[in-house]
């Protein structure tokens, strides 16, 4: 019965990663006992502990970069906190190297995910908050094979003159609010 078992901690709601090891391969998310929530584990932003102060699954976030490699991905441990709907965002301009889709390629139609620089696809998803990780690779304390912070500040920028100030920065985050333009968009 999942109500007496760990199950009912590891499948959250909601969750985004089950696909993610640590859901996957341990049956607790307790440290002690899951290696990958262990590896994970690190001070989670208070711009997280504030939007889980919202209602489970009110708002729909992007948070980019997305690595692709699903041992080093934190977003499951942020999103147990923050307990809201994720999709990923993408950066680079091109479809390559893996993990990526390009902006605009009609190739991909990702549900889930979206382009930074596709606004339009922003608004379809209803995406309320785009969450950019400064410096994924010192966040995560690890070296990876793709580092992206030659994209973030152009994009960035891009944003701001889009959206306005952001709504949150602290030394590994920088978040704008994509909802209010949408809305303003559809009034029209």
């Amino acid at each position: 019965m999942v109500m007496s078992s760990s199950l009912r901690d590891i499948y959250y709601y909601p969750n985004n990663f089950t696909n993610h090891g640590a859901f996957q391969y341990y049956p607790s998310l307790d440290a002690m006992r899951n290696p990958y929530i262990n590896a994970l584990s690190r001070p989670i932003s208070v711009f997280y502990r504030d939007l889980g102060r919202q209602p489970a699954a009110s708002l729909r976030i992007v948070e980019a970069p997305w690595y692709y490699q699903w041992g080093l991905n934190p977003y499951p441990i942020y999103q147990r906190v923050h307990r809201q709907r994720v999709a990923i965002g993408f950066v680079r301009e091109e479809s390559f190297p893996i993990g990526e889709a390009g902006p605009f390629d009609p190739r991909f139609r990702l549900h889930n995910s979206v382009h930074v620089q596709d606004m339009n696809g922003l608004c379809a998803r209803k995406i309320d908050r785009v969450v950019f990780h400064k410096d994924l690779e010192a966040e995560l304390g690890q070296h990876l094979d793709l580092n992206f912070v030659k994209e973030l500040p152009p994009l960035v920028a891009q944003y701001q003159q889009a959206y306005g100030p952001p709504i949150f920065e602290d030394a590994s985050l920088i978040v704008f609010d994509t909802a209010a333009r949408c809305l303003f968009r559809r009034e029209r």
